[in-house]
């Protein structure tokens, strides 16, 4: 994404607006339902369109960006073994237990 928005001129503090809102701490991707990242990609169009950036940006976004945060952001929530908090020390020690028993 950031070869892309450079490649196609877009300014660098416009660049760093879109990509924190993206991927900061409270960004889109790790929005955890619709109703806040719909929020989320809202505020991203709206300060691409209020800039008055490339339509070739507004689609990159949309059809290319967006979509793939909603896909995945939609298989966190419905796969509640995934996501930051489901692998722990406790669950890789479970399993190298098990990977040593098998192996004996």
């Amino acid at each position: 994404m950031r070869h892309y928005t450079t490649k196609i001129g877009v300014a660098l503090s416009h660049r760093e607006k879109i990509f924190a809102t993206i991927f900061h701490v409270n960004g889109a991707t790790i929005s955890g339902d619709e109703a806040s990242l719909e929020n989320k990609l809202a505020e991203i169009m709206q300060h691409v369109r209020m800039s008055n950036l490339d339509e070739e940006l507004q689609q990159y976004l949309q059809h290319k960006v967006f979509l793939k945060i909603t896909n995945n952001l939609h298989i966190l929530w419905t796969e509640k073994w995934l996501g930051q908090n489901a692998w722990n020390n406790n669950n890789s020690e479970s399993i190298n237990h098990v990977l040593t028993s098998a192996q004996q």
